[in-house]
């Protein structure tokens, strides 16, 4: 009698142990019953996650340089109409009207058939500019007009080159200002541009970075 309890003992013991660990053993094998079947697609899914999560990562970079770019360009529109108002309001634009206006008068004094001479350019041109330099030598005031006009030019220059001001939109409202002006005026200042803001080098840069091709 006593060893047949120490057997139903010894018996229930044994699965008492087995039941205990039964949720660990029946999960482990669910486990392993789960990766067999499904394992291969929970890799997949999670490399499809990781690429989804990239392509959100890209598109949210692209997003932040786009708008960076774009913050820039206004920053520097904005910026380029400061210097088209400054333009407009402080004189600048005055003189140029002036100096339009003193070569127009000009004109009228030279012979038609020198001026249709001049209109094919060569030496007949040089030899009008060279009349047009002579003349403003005599009048202090045109001087002075030419350098307001360069030292603007000037600050435009240096703006654009530095990247603070939008080149479109400099070439939209000076690059005709610029080359006009140069064509008329280019040959006093190289002649003068030891007294001349930049030395109208800065200037002659500007008409190249606004017309490369030299169009007209």
């Amino acid at each position: 009698m006593g060893t047949k309890v120490r057997s139903i003992r010894r018996c229930g013991s044994i699965w008492w142990r087995i039941a205990s660990h039964e949720p660990a053993i029946i999960q482990a094998a669910g486990r392993a019953l789960f990766l067999k079947y499904f394992g291969s697609r929970l890799v997949v899914s999670e490399q499809h996650r990781c690429r989804f999560d990239l392509r959100q990562r890209d598109r949210r970079y692209l997003l932040a340089v786009f708008e960076y770019i774009e913050k820039k360009e206004m920053d520097r529109t904005k910026y380029t109409l400061t210097l088209i108002e400054t333009w407009e309001t402080q004189g600048y634009r005055q003189a140029y009207g002036e100096l339009r206006q003193f070569y127009s008068t000009f004109l009228e004094t030279i012979p038609v058939g020198d001026k249709r001479r001049a209109d094919t350019g060569g030496h007949a041109m040089d030899n009008l500019l060279q009349s047009l330099n002579r003349q403003i030598a005599k009048e202090p005031a045109r001087q002075e007009q030419v350098r307001e006009v360069v030292y603007f030019f000037n600050r435009l220059a240096l703006c654009v080159n530095a990247s603070l001001c939008s080149k479109e939109t400099t070439a939209v409202f000076f690059n005709d200002t610029v080359q006009s002006f140069l064509e008329v005026y280019g040959l006093y200042i190289d002649n003068n541009k030891e007294t001349l803001p930049g030395r109208g080098v800065t200037l002659v840069e500007l008409s190249r970075e606004l017309n490369p091709a030299g169009r007209d």
